[in-house]
């Protein structure tokens, strides 16, 4: 597989469109009308509730809406190495394969592409053209010839958008090479980053693509206008799909210079390693950088841990900055998820033999008959239920106990199971009297669904206790499962 995040790999070619080109120095923006793209997004936090000590996956999402008029021409020339090393292990073919797979996925009505080889020197092997048969028989002339000269190659690919390209729409550069280059002397790997220096000032975007083991990653990605611009194929089975991918962000690129920074909340701490994609971190900021929004937009995930009980937000503020399509500044700012981070010793059971116990009893109540006249949800553990029990079993349950008002946690905790099998149990003591409110805190009953006579919140009163002269008393939740 071609080494790229899973945000840039896309592996669907929809037809290429491309943003309309900024001024650039040294070539004249056209008149056009305004307009742009909307962009919006999204910041979730999973679980919103958790005990202290365990993490919360937070994850931030961008896309855009863009108009139709936003789609511009593109005038693409493709850069293809065919030094004696491309002849080794089916590399030549398999680039002129991807070649000519991403020749058939441009809408040449709209688009032109040119074709470059180089070795020691470039080639130009066909001008801007949109007659596919004529690209794809350009591409299948190219030979083999020895040395390397990727500045060359760079330099006639420029020279061929300057002379040639249309002022409207976006000048790309596709090149791909196996190796290093040797030329021109005395220092080839400056030429090459200076050519592409010059491409770029130019408002060209420059892609660039390493094959196989003996390529120079750190130059291909120097050469590149921006990290998301290099790929890198470990075999020759992996070009055509980088080839698709290149073609999909340049047709989703009409939101570009994108900079998301979130600046995380004094009261979590992020959990290091846990960004994807890895993030830029400068102490409670994180940052990610993309040159352009593709069309299934941005994702970027992390973990945090809350340092203290209580309910906060996430982050202090989180913001993407990006250049609209109209070439204006754009800004979206996130929305800041809230969690609630309990601790787990909150509330420890009273140790006064005056306390007041609440026995918490959980079981699947399928048997018998309810008040309503129909099966199960009677509010009793008959033996029924004992015997029959369900298909799975309950699933561990967390139960919290707080004052009237819910404003104090008097005791929260697991259940464990129950001597009747299938039932679970939580004796839970509390110094305070009743009254108290006392909830069931799961949110996945894996398939369970709660009795109508057993709300997920109970109120517990005095009178509950008036029954016993041992300051107890039982609260039953009864489950059952949906007919199927």
């Amino acid at each position: 597989m071609a080494h790229r995040s899973p945000v840039w790999l896309v592996t669907a070619v929809g037809l290429l469109a491309v943003l309309a080109a900024p001024s650039f120095p040294g070539r004249a923006a056209p008149a056009r009308e305004e307009r742009g793209c909307t962009v919006y997004g999204d910041k979730v936090a999973s679980p919103a509730r958790v005990l202290l000590g365990e993490s919360v996956q937070v994850r931030l999402t961008l896309h855009a809406d863009c108009p139709p008029a936003v789609l511009e021409p593109a005038d693409i020339v493709m850069a293809i190495d065919r030094s004696v090393s491309m002849a080794q292990d089916g590399k030549m073919d398999a680039a002129k394969s991807a070649a000519r797979s991403f020749t058939a996925a441009t809408d040449l009505s709209l688009h032109r592409i040119g074709v470059v080889s180089f070795a020691g020197t470039a080639q130009l092997v066909i001008g801007l053209s949109q007659d596919r048969a004529a690209i794809e028989t350009a591409v299948n002339g190219i030979g083999i010839a020895p040395s390397t000269n990727i500045s060359a190659a760079l330099d006639m690919s420029a020279q061929l958008l300057r002379r040639d390209g249309r002022p409207e729409a976006r000048w790309v550069i596709i090149l791909i090479s196996d190796g290093s280059p040797n030329q021109p002397m005395p220092d080839p790997r400056t030429a090459a980053i200076r050519s592409a220096n010059f491409a770029k000032i130019d408002g060209m975007r420059v892609f660039a693509i390493g094959l196989g083991r003996d390529a120079d990653p750190p130059l291909l990605q120097s050469l590149a206008s921006g990290s998301d611009h290099y790929w890198f194929a470990p075999g020759a089975e992996d070009l055509v799909a980088i080839y698709e991918s290149i073609a999909v962000v340049i047709a989703s690129s009409a939101v570009s210079d994108v900079v998301v920074e979130d600046d995380l909340a004094p009261d979590v701490t992020l959990i290091g390693g846990s960004p994807t994609p890895t993030a830029e971190v400068a102490g409670s900021r994180l940052t990610w950088r993309a040159a352009t929004l593709p069309s299934g937009g941005l994702s970027f995930v992390y973990e945090v841990e809350g340092n203290r009980a209580g309910t906060y937000p996430t982050n202090a503020r989180a913001v993407a900055t990006f250049r609209n399509a109209d070439g204006s500044a754009g800004q979206f700012t996130f929305p800041q998820p809230q969690i609630t981070v309990v601790d787990p010793n909150e509330g420890v059971p009273c140790s006064d033999p005056n306390a007041w116990s609440v026995l918490v009893h959980a079981f699947p109540d399928a048997i018998g008959r309810s008040p309503s006249g129909g099966a199960g949800c009677n509010n009793r553990f008959d033996s029924g239920d004992w015997f029959g029990g369900t298909w799975p079993g309950l699933p561990p349950l967390e139960f919290q106990l707080t004052d009237a008002g819910g404003t104090k946690t008097l005791y929260r905790g697991r259940s464990v199971p129950g001597p009747g099998r299938v039932d679970q149990r939580l004796l839970i003591r509390a110094c305070d009297p009743p009254p108290y409110r006392l909830r069931l805190l799961n949110e996945d009953l894996h398939g369970y669904l709660l009795c109508p006579n057993s709300p997920a919140e109970q109120l517990v009163t005095a009178r509950a206790y008036a029954r016993s002269p041992f300051r107890s008393t039982e609260v039953r939740f009864g489950f059952t499962v949906p007919e199927r």
